[in-house]
């Protein structure tokens, strides 16, 4: 019969690496997109049909890999939402930020303005990838 044994050092550690490695993976490639060298621009981006398809396909490898494909999924929408994006998390960090070092508060107007623009911004690029992602699927 098999016998298994298990490091409870490396189990502790294991976490810790993975994560590590994701925000790794996520940083790369978003500089990826910036590359002018790589053939990566936001056409390669997946929205939610293209994480849908991802997710199935994950699905059919097993438990465990549903899980690490969640983790990884988690840290990259955590990490993007705190890029400094005004109408993400850390547009709203920077701002904080000015504030504090300024020690006056922004012009309300302004902020709303520069929120909302970046909003619908993101709102086209969202369309942009979701109709990508349709193309995609339809296409094989």
């Amino acid at each position: 019969s098999p016998t298994t044994s298990y490091d409870l050092g490396c189990s502790l550690l294991y976490p810790f690496e993975a994560v590590g490695s994701n925000v790794s993976q996520v940083l790369n490639t978003l500089g990826l997109l910036f590359d002018r060298k790589e053939n990566i621009g936001i056409g390669d981006l997946s929205g939610p049909v293209g994480i849908y398809s991802l997710v199935s396909e994950t699905t059919k490898q097993g438990f465990l890999s549903i899980l690490s494909f969640t983790a990884f999924l988690s840290i990259n929408i955590g990490l993007l939402n705190l890029m400094p994006i005004p109408a993400l998390d850390g547009g709203r960090l920077v701002f904080l930020g000015i504030e504090a070092v300024t020690r006056k508060p922004l012009n309300r107007r302004i902020e709303n303005t520069v929120n909302n623009v970046m909003f619908f911004l993101l709102i086209a690029l969202f369309i942009f990838v979701t109709y990508n992602d349709i193309l995609r699927l339809i296409q094989g």
